[in-house]
């Protein structure tokens, strides 16, 4: 990006986007948020494309904090976050067994009026399901049901498989 100027072209959001959509692929998760930085230092902003894409990197390489704290970011300086923003936090989160940070981030989800969908409520569920928090997958599972959202295999079995886990108390809780 910094070098761009030397070959005469002038970086834009929309060139700056599709770089970090490609570090998508296999790149450092640093690289994605030095190219963030660096599109303040030609004047460019950063925007809900360029925030997403660069969570999406650490939610491949499952650099939790990272996205979480660029969503965080996203909310201070006031670029809208949207669902694909926050189901690739979630997912990263998802990835280092963060049962706390997915819940929290589907609550916060919508509370900001985005409507979480099958993929965030299968990582949140499937999270809870492998953290032992058997209770609140079903009760993400009901909620998932509720919203009258497609469930899927992964979803179910996460929850039974964290029912299992916890023996009969949340066999009693699943009756009621």
């Amino acid at each position: 990006l910094v070098g761009l100027p030397d070959l005469m072209i002038m970086p834009n959001e929309i060139s700056v986007n599709s770089v970090l959509s490609a570090f998508e692929k296999d790149a450092p998760w640093q690289l994605s948020l030095a190219q963030l930085e660096q599109m303040a230092e030609v004047a460019l902003e950063a925007d809900t494309v360029s925030f997403s894409a660069a969570i999406t990197v650490c939610d491949q390489q499952a650099a939790w904090p990272t996205a979480v704290g660029l969503l965080e970011d996203m909310a201070r300086l006031r670029i809208h976050q949207n669902a694909i923003s926050y189901n690739a936090a979630v997912s990263a989160c998802r990835k280092g067994d963060r049962w706390q940070e997915v819940v929290g981030l589907l609550h916060e989800m919508t509370l900001q009026g985005h409507l979480p969908d099958e993929n965030s409520y299968s990582a949140s569920i499937s999270t809870c399901g492998r953290c032992s928090q058997g209770l609140l997958a079903l009760q993400l599972l009901e909620e998932m049901c509720s919203s009258r959202l497609p469930t899927n295999e992964i979803c179910c079995n996460a929850a039974v498989s964290a029912c299992e886990r916890m023996g009969a108390e949340c066999a009693v809780a699943a009756r009621q």
